[in-house]
């Protein structure tokens, strides 16, 4: 039997892939995709995160285009 219990759960809440998120010097962001064309780093604040997909509480809206390595 395989058996789920949710410990968290958010409704609305922006969701990217972990894969997508980079890190470096204790520092998380992702590329984004401007308007323009053009590819931009992005300082983001993460909130609950399982093993595949990590909530964003801050520095991106819906909408936004992130570029996954």
């Amino acid at each position: 039997a395989n058996v789920s219990i949710n410990v968290q759960q958010k409704q609305g809440v922006l969701v990217l892939p972990t894969t997508a998120i980079r890190t470096f010097g204790g520092r998380r962001f992702v590329d984004l995709l401007t308007a323009d064309g053009l590819h931009r780093e992005v300082d983001i604040t993460v909130g609950i995160s399982d093993d595949t997909n990590t909530e964003i509480t801050k520095g991106l809206n819906e909408g936004d285009k992130v570029i996954s390595p």
